[in-house]
C-alpha cells in the first residue's frame, strides 16, 4: 500500500503554499504561523491539520514534534516561506540589516529541519534574498542542510516563465536527504 507522502508548512500563513502541496497530492499535517488571522484562515482551509500559532523562535523543534506527534526522519517534505522584509528590494536598502529578528528566521528554520529531518526541503523567498549581505544566507541554507546530508539546488525563477499570469521572481532552496540534486524544470 503506497502512503500518502506528508507535508508541514513552517510560516504558512493562510496556506497558500499548503494549498499546492496538498494539490500535488501531500497531506498536511501541520501548519505554523505567528499571525492569529492568518492561522484562523489556516485552520479553515486545512481543518485535519495541526495549526498552530507560535513563533518558531520561541518554540523548540522537539516541543513542536511532540505537539505534532512525528519524530525525525518521518516527514516527506518541510516547506516554508520565511518572512522577507528584511531582504527585499521594496524596503529601502538602509533599512535591511541583515541580523535582524526576521531575517534570522531562516536561521530557525534551518533548526527545524535539522530536528525533523524530512526527505526534502523548499524553502522560498523574495529573489534578492539569494544573493543579499554577500550571499550569506544562502550560503548558512546550503551549508548547514548539506552538513546533516541534504544535497541543495537552489534558483530564482520567475511564475511568468512557468504560466502563471503574474512576473513574480522567488528564489528556491530545494534540497533532497542523500547525493541525489533536484533540478529545477526549465521555463
Amino acid at each position: 500500500m503506497v502512503q500518502t507522502p506528508t507535508v508541514i508548512d513552517l510560516f504558512c500563513g493562510c496556506g497558500g503554499i499548503a494549498t499546492g502541496i496538498r494539490d500535488a497530492g501531500f497531506r498536511v499535517l501541520a501548519g505554523v504561523d505567528i499571525e492569529p488571522r492568518f492561522m484562523t484562515s489556516f485552520k479553515h482551509n486545512f481543518p485535519d491539520a495541526h495549526s498552530i500559532l507560535s513563533d518558531i523562535a520561541q518554540t523548540t523543534p522537539q516541543d513542536f514534534m511532540e505537539r505534532v506527534g512525528i519524530h525525525a526522519g518521518d516527514l516527506d517534505l518541510l516547506v516554508g516561506g520565511p518572512p522577507c522584509q528584511g531582504f527585499s528590494k521594496n524596503v529601502p536598502r538602509k533599512q535591511r540589516i541583515a541580523d535582524s529578528q526576521n531575517n534570522r528566521l531562516v536561521l530557525s528554520f534551518l533548526k527545524y529541519a535539522e530536528a525533523l529531518l524530512p526527505k526534502a526541503i523548499i524553502m522560498e523567498n523574495v529573489a534578492e534574498m539569494k544573493n543579499g549581505f554577500n550571499q550569506s544566507y544562502t550560503n548558512a541554507i546550503t551549508d548547514r542542510l548539506a552538513d546533516i546530508g541534504y544535497s541543495v539546488n537552489h534558483m530564482v525563477m520567475n511564475a511568468a516563465d512557468y504560466g502563471v499570469p503574474q512576473r513574480r521572481r522567488r528564489a528556491f532552496f530545494v534540497g533532497l536527504l542523500g547525493e541525489t540534486a533536484f533540478t529545477f524544470p526549465q521555463a
